[in-house]
């Protein structure tokens, strides 16, 4: 009896990268509801985290969407959850521990995905990119107010300002402390 061999089968995608449609759309922003379905599909990055493994590269440049479906690409930075090289992934997409180096969680993939909603929202990164060692992730500033008419509808819960802060990654309150 022969041992089985190894195949790689790959998808070929059509459609064009969320980057790509980003900058094609620069004269309007992309309308609410098109983002609330792409953050939609893309947390979709749950079902590696349910193998136990991270994305570490969220970013516009790896979507690829076509007739209203997102996917993910890229997976050469995937890794297990735990201490992280500092600088791992794309600059301006980077988490806060991603650009000063430390433990590597799921919340880390959750960061990229909530910069990559705030691009395809803004036309623009949540953080800009800087050259030299600094990163702007880490000095506590959330970029609200950097891109005019991206804001915050005043029934959002509470906590998701802080979710912006290097600082508070913790997520969600409890429903109990919200009462």
């Amino acid at each position: 009896m022969r041992e089985p061999e190894t195949t790689l089968v790959l998808e070929t995608l059509g459609g064009e990268t969320l980057s790509h449609l980003i900058r094609r759309h620069r004269d309007r922003r992309l309308a609410l509801p098109e983002v609330m379905a792409l953050g939609t599909q893309l947390a979709s990055v749950a079902y590696l985290h349910g193998h136990g493994v991270l994305h570490l590269d969220v970013k516009p440049a790896n979507v690829i969407a076509e007739q209203g479906r997102a996917k993910l690409l890229d997976l050469s930075l995937v890794r297990r959850p735990g201490r992280g090289v500092r600088g791992r992934g794309t600059r301006p997409y980077l988490s806060p521990e991603q650009a000063r180096g430390g433990a590597f969680t799921a919340a880390t993939d959750v960061w990229g995905l909530g910069s990559v909603i705030y691009r395809a929202l803004a036309g623009d990164t949540p953080f800009p990119l800087v050259e030299g060692p600094g990163h702007p992730q880490l000095d506590g500033r959330a970029p609200v107010g950097s891109h005019p008419g991206v804001g915050y509808p005043a029934r959002w819960p509470r906590w998701w300002m802080p979710a912006w802060s290097p600082s508070r990654r913790s997520g969600p309150p409890s429903r109990r402390s919200q009462r």
